[in-house]
């Protein structure tokens, strides 16, 4: 994503090459924002062009003037003098009204892409990796989640967080039922609860759920205050081994990245 805009001007400059031209055409066709920044960027450049060929012109027909002043008379008029200025005065402003325009033009473009793709909202939407339901197989106590997990498909989260907290800490589902818990609370937008559950997963250091239990307490704590989402990002980021850790990568580098800020 932080790469289209460098995209765009290659295309428009008809640097990509057939393979790169090909994706991207591609890519027009699918994709509207994608479509909506290029016809922005095309505008943008054709008014750049009209007002740089106007620029050229009114160049020529000045040093027309100038040579015809020169060859047929001996000194110009001091009013003709101020009219000069004034005409290049209102040149100046005319390029500066046009370039004020194209920037507050692009501006509001950024910023709306980057309300599209780059809001904490977003962020945390698409690296929520939930495990598929049910994540284990555990004898006859698989039976206890089975409600709990029907609910949570359906979509019912009171009904699924009633069977989830509902199961005992000794029992050998709990950890799981827990690290559900904290889905559940997180699907539903109750992020302090998420963060709460996930933390019970990690007292429990069950290696089966653990670095799960780590990425989506960091992304609670995104969706809840993204201020405070540091300590536990360099958790992950501390951990090479660690199996979200491209994941992290990623997310810092969209996170703490200009198109982020702009999205507030």
């Amino acid at each position: 994503m932080q790469d289209q805009y460098e995209q765009i001007e290659k295309y428009w400059n008809q640097e990509l090459s057939d393979a790169e031209l090909a994706a991207f055409e591609h890519a027009l066709q699918t994709d509207e924002a994608l479509r909506r920044l290029v016809n922005l960027y095309e505008t943008g450049s054709n008014a750049l062009a009209r007002q740089a060929a106007t620029e050229t012109q009114q160049a020529t027909l000045q040093t027309t003037l100038e040579q015809l002043g020169k060859e047929y008379f001996t000194t110009a008029p001091l009013e003709k003098k101020r009219a000069r200025l004034s005409v290049r005065a209102r040149r100046m402003w005319q390029l500066v009204a046009a370039a004020s325009i194209l920037i507050l033009a692009f501006v509001v473009g950024l910023k709306w892409y980057a309300s599209q793709y780059y809001t904490t909202e977003i962020l945390v939407a698409q690296n929520y990796h939930p495990i598929p339901v049910p994540a284990t197989l555990s004898g006859n106590d698989q039976n206890l989640l089975q409600p709990g997990y029907q609910a949570y498909r359906q979509k019912n989260y009171p009904a699924a967080l009633r069977f989830f907290t509902a199961i005992r800490s000794d029992n050998p589902q709990y950890t799981e039922a827990q690290l559900f818990a904290g889905y559940t609370y997180f699907e539903s937008g109750q992020y302090a609860q998420a963060i709460q559950a996930f933390d019970r997963v990690l007292m429990r250091n069950d290696a089966r759920y653990l670095e799960n239990a780590e990425w989506h307490r960091l992304l609670a704590v995104l969706a809840s205050n993204d201020n405070n989402a540091n300590p536990y990002l360099s958790t992950i980021l501390n951990n090479p081994q660690h199996a979200y850790y491209k994941e992290a990568q990623g997310l810092q580098k969209q996170w703490k990245g200009w198109l982020h800020r702009l999205s507030k």
